[in-house]
């Protein structure tokens, strides 16, 4: 087969160039073609010269894959038209992840309505902490319900999609706990399952160092079957890119592994008797995560014949 063709729009945006070091890194013969609202030299996260082309009168039926790391109405703009081309389209802005006749994947967790040509979106970066974390632990016993906080530690260059936020102090944010219940919702509960009550809390920490930033939860859940700690934790021994991990100091929950999310302190909970469980899941970063996911479904629908992804914590630069 020949090589797959590839196109990121948005390559400028942080997602973009995340997406664009994933590919160099995982396979340097990749061809990739840059695109963003304003064309000329760029350089890669790794130091490689881009070409920028512009959007507007760009060809899609140059590339067979076309990620687009943009903002909604961007997106809204130039994702049909690509698919019209017979492009492959995967999502990162949140203008598609709610409608029913577009996939929003996680593909450890529904990669089977993935299928080559369509239209994919790729969910809000908390969700994929969340449900990656939580999916080890629903698929062996089933979440009866739900209950979780979020704290989104976020650079102040990285804030443009929260809206304004005033002040230094953490703070509430309830448009991303209803776009994370929705979201999970589509992705971990669809309406073939019953459809277990969720509540989530998220609160923004702003403005602080992008080496600092980090999303972390706490999930207290009912579970159908009962479960103990202890079989919590091996519920995560084989799952991909979530790691188990030791216990922190009680005022903390960070660890420091490349592009894996960790989970861990894990406790029962009292009032749910022998089928409660509370755990905390931490991913330190975030923007990342959102261009591995965007990464890994492509990877998913095209295997390793055409599209030589990888995991990126086995393909770092040097």
């Amino acid at each position: 087969q020949s090589a797959m063709r590839v196109a990121v729009v948005g390559a400028t945006s942080a997602v973009g160039q995340q997406i664009i070091g994933l590919l160099e890194c995982a396979n340097p013969d990749q061809r990739i073609i840059p695109i963003d609202a304003a064309p000329g030299e760029h350089h890669s996260i790794h130091g490689n010269r881009l070409n920028i082309r512009a959007p507007d009168n760009f060809d899609f039926s140059q590339v067979d894959l076309v990620f687009l790391a943009t903002g909604p109405t961007t997106s809204r703009q130039l994702a049909h038209r690509a698919r019209a081309c017979g492009c492959t389209v995967i999502d990162s802005s949140s203008h598609f992840r709610l409608q029913p006749d577009v996939p929003l994947a996680i593909p450890n967790i529904n990669g089977s309505l993935l299928r080559a040509g369509m239209l994919i979106a790729a969910p809000y970066f908390a969700t994929a902490v969340m449900l990656r974390g939580l999916a080890p632990v629903h698929a062996r016993y089933r979440v009866k319900q739900l209950a979780v906080t979020i704290w989104l530690s976020i650079p102040a260059d990285e804030l443009d999609h929260l809206g304004k936020l005033e002040g230094s102090e953490p703070q509430q944010h309830s448009g991303i706990a209803i776009a994370v219940i929705n979201e999970a919702r589509k992705i971990l509960f669809p309406l073939s399952c019953a459809d277990p009550p969720m509540t989530v809390e998220v609160a923004v920490i702003k403005g602080i160092r992008k080496e600092l930033a980090n999303v972390t939860a706490f999930v207290t859940a009912e579970m159908q079957a009962a479960i103990t700690p202890f079989h919590a934790r091996e519920a995560f021994h084989d799952a991909a890119g979530v790691k188990a991990i030791g216990d922190c100091p009680r005022t903390t929950f960070q660890h420091s592994i490349p592009d894996t999310i960790g989970v861990g302190r894990f406790s029962g909970v009292n009032r749910f008797g022998d089928h409660g469980l509370a755990f905390w899941i931490c991913d330190n970063q975030p923007v990342r995560r959102a261009a591995f996911n965007a990464v890994e479904i492509a990877e998913h629908i095209f295997g390793g014949d055409r599209l030589v992804l990888g995991h990126p914590a086995d393909s770092e630069p040097t």
